[in-house]
């Protein structure tokens, strides 16, 4: 016969796996994907190419919000990339053009969005993908020696879509315009100059390595002087304005390869 003792001590334990087990339950049940509960993907029917404008995605209270926008943008508005974080995708994928509209439950925070727009897009375009990591020539964002003169809002501080050159976000937003204007080639003497410039090619890879954390509100003030290209320009009014730099280095970047994805998206 066993004795009391060991008697309790087994309650003990079974009382100790079942909570282990009912919490491993719940704790997949809380990781279970999740998905939106009306979506609309369809390419659009009006097609604007190179006269597209940059704009973002719509993370709405209880959705989201898309007109003319290419799946590579979706892709980096779902996984949180960069560019060129993304490789190994057809040509179409930043070109062919597509309206969404999708809507949860009720309302979400923008990280149950990102969700339901991966689980969106991984159903509709059939879309598959593996993790990586590259070494790639960066501009890094990086303090300069005297230290930052910018300093962060309020922490209740939200930021908006990036502006050009009153900026309203964080440094990595600030990055990414500056990798967006790098890739604009320099005005000639003769060019037209109620004409507003246009990227030439990719955002160049410009990654935030300063550390510094916030909402930041800037006016983007460059000088654009004749014979001064666009990486002069940025670097002295980083200098100058933020006690920041760039700076040209190889660094390991975290990527998405595309394994499998289809341009026509199935049927709504």
């Amino acid at each position: 016969m066993r004795s009391a003792s060991t008697i309790r001590s087994h309650g003990r334990y079974a009382i100790m796996v079942t909570a282990l087990v009912c919490f491993g339950f719940s704790s997949l049940r809380q990781a279970a994907p999740i998905a939106f509960a009306l979506g609309s993907v369809k390419l659009s029917s009006r097609i604007l190419g190179k006269d597209r404008p940059p704009s973002r995605l719509a993370f709405l209270p209880n959705g989201v919000r898309g007109r003319n926008i290419t799946l590579k943008d979706l892709i980096l508005e779902a996984y949180e990339l960069r560019a060129h974080q993304v490789t190994g995708e057809p040509d179409w994928l930043d070109t062919s053009e597509y309206d969404i509209e999708a809507r949860s439950d009720g309302p979400a925070t923008r990280t149950e969005l990102q969700r339901m727009l991966q689980a969106l897009i991984k159903e509709r375009f059939q879309f598959s993908f593996h993790r990586d990591t590259r070494q790639m020539s960066v501009y890094a964002l990086i303090v300069d020696k005297a230290g930052p003169k910018i300093h962060p809002l309020p922490d209740s501080s939200e930021k908006r879509a990036v502006a050009f050159p009153a900026f309203r976000g964080d440094l990595q937003d600030l990055a990414d315009l500056i990798g967006v204007q790098l890739s604009i080639p320099t005005s000639s003497p003769a060019a037209d100059p109620t004409r507003p410039s246009i990227a030439a090619g990719p955002p160049a890879p410009v990654v935030d390595f300063t550390g510094l954390r916030g909402v930041y509100e800037l006016n983007l003030d460059l000088k654009s002087e004749v014979a001064m290209d666009m990486f002069t320009s940025w670097q002295r009014f980083l200098q100058e304005h933020c006690g920041l730099k760039l700076e040209s280095r190889k660094s390991q970047v975290p990527v998405l390869v595309v394994e499998k994805v289809e341009r026509i998206p199935t049927p709504d």
